[in-house]
């Protein structure tokens, strides 16, 4: 018997299942491209965190609740919106910020930045809030990063995922 004929009589005896399984191996691949996108970083203003070309994955389906403060944000620049940009959110809505000589204060309080590039700026920003489904973000390296210092703040719908997995090194 030919490999031909042996395939043909395994699909009789098992076609259903095998259709089944095909079936749901594509819907999950389907899902799982919906909701998961990789994103290739283009250039240094998250150093050290996201390094130049490296590949990160976000997630697409998103809900006010599921952004906080700290999460790395992929979002459509507001000076061209088909350039995607990533950075961190340092506040949300309601939350006060201010940058003085290139420390981060929202709420009243500095924050604890561990993961910003050791190079700091020495800017000062007043103090300003927060408005309704918007954040404040900023590039981990400080020096280089255009965000919302440069261009105010980013609104939800302007979101394009949250950074959920990066590949090890």
């Amino acid at each position: 018997m030919g490999v031909m004929a042996e395939i043909k009589d395994y699909l009789k005896k098992h076609g259903v299942t095998v259709i089944l399984i095909y079936s749901f191996v594509v819907t999950l691949l389907l899902v799982i491209s919906y909701m998961f996108r990789p994103v290739v970083v283009s250039g240094n203003s998250m150093l050290p965190t996201l390094s130049n070309n490296e590949t990160v994955f976000i997630e697409r389906v998103l809900r006010r609740q599921d952004i906080k403060k700290g999460d790395i944000i992929v979002f459509h620049s507001p000076f061209e919106y088909n350039r995607l940009l990533i950075k961190r959110i340092i506040a949300v809505e309601g939350d006060t910020v201010a940058i003085v000589n290139g420390s981060v204060f929202v709420n009243g309080k500095k924050i604890f930045e561990p993961y910003i590039n050791s190079v700091k700026s020495h800017e000062t920003i007043p103090l300003t809030v927060v408005p309704e489904d918007c954040f404040f973000v900023l590039g981990d390296n400080r020096v280089v990063s255009s965000d919302s210092r440069e261009f105010g703040f980013v609104r939800f719908n302007d979101i394009y995922g949250k950074l959920v997995f990066k590949p090890f090194k």
